[in-house]
């Protein structure tokens, strides 16, 4: 018998689709990503989950700048990964939404 490794998902998933923007240069794009059952240290098997991710960027044609901000887990999804050999705990509580914003010059 094979016993299931620590930390490996049973099966992984990542969607992700893009579009332009009625504006000059700007383009959203829509990421949703999956991860299926894992085993932790301990023996126990987390569920799976999934995470919806949001960016826009606007890079107008014939500028040096470009701005992109990002919603990761838009939808305050609540999951826990498995904590390594150097955690006292056996999982680890991973953050709700996030933003970014970043801001860029090419020279």
């Amino acid at each position: 018998l094979a016993v299931p490794l620590t930390n490996a998902p049973r099966s992984l998933t990542k969607l992700h689709s893009s579009a332009p923007l009625p504006w000059d240069g700007a383009v959203l794009g829509v990421e949703w990503l999956r991860v299926g059952q894992r085993r932790t240290l301990q023996g126990a098997t987390l569920p799976a989950h999934s995470v919806l991710g949001l960016t826009a960027r606007v890079a107008p044609a014939g500028t040096p700048w470009s701005m992109t901000a990002g919603l990761s887990n838009a939808l305050n999804t609540a999951y826990v990964d498995p904590a390594g050999p150097e955690h006292a705990q056996d999982t680890l509580a991973r953050d709700g939404r996030r933003w970014q914003l970043q801001f860029s010059l090419a020279y």
